[in-house]
């Protein structure tokens, strides 16, 4: 009744977060103090087609869209087939027992292809998916919920806020 709001601070929860853009992590749940994530690390896993925030456009706007993401990938893809004999060079230097060895040829390739995928993640925009797991209280919840009718918040951020709250409600 007094207005004390320790209470709402004193609990965190946790909320796993998927198909969630780079840039909703980066320009919504870390521009503030009050939080902890974990974000999933996927700079060893290959991006997928279609593991990117499409905003709800139409017409041109939305094929060019697409065509973006299209030439994002595409470049990711050969970035990595031109990076794979560059890594395996400063592989090899590093390691040099293991080169020819077959027993360790399985994972000389999937050594060699996560260090390419890592590098050549840099391409990709921040539309790109991440997963993570993002630690806030309720108070910062409620603040979160309070600034998507305050001010510009993209659509991304909008329906994981909400959603957030959906789910602790």
């Amino acid at each position: 009744k007094a207005g004390h709001l320790t209470p709402w601070q004193n609990f965190e929860i946790v909320f796993g977060l998927s198909n969630v853009s780079r840039q909703l992590i980066w320009s919504f749940l870390h521009i503030h103090p009050f939080y902890n994530s974990e974000q999933v690390s996927q700079r060893y896993v290959a991006v997928k087609e279609g593991n990117f925030f499409i905003p709800p456009l139409e017409g041109k706007a939305l094929e060019l869209y697409l065509e973006n993401t299209q030439e994002q990938m595409k470049a990711y893809n050969q970035l990595k087939d031109l990076l794979s004999p560059i890594v395996a060079e400063e592989y090899f230097k590093i390691f040099p027992k293991r080169k020819g060895k077959e027993k360790y040829q399985k994972s000389n390739e999937n050594t060699i292809e996560k260090k390419a995928q890592e590098v050549a993640r840099y391409v990709l925009g921040v539309d790109t998916f991440a997963y993570l797991y993002h630690s806030i209280n309720a108070l910062t919840l409620m603040r979160y919920y309070r600034t998507c009718s305050l001010t510009d918040v993209p659509l991304e951020a909008k329906l994981v806020v909400f959603e957030m709250v959906n789910q602790v409600a």
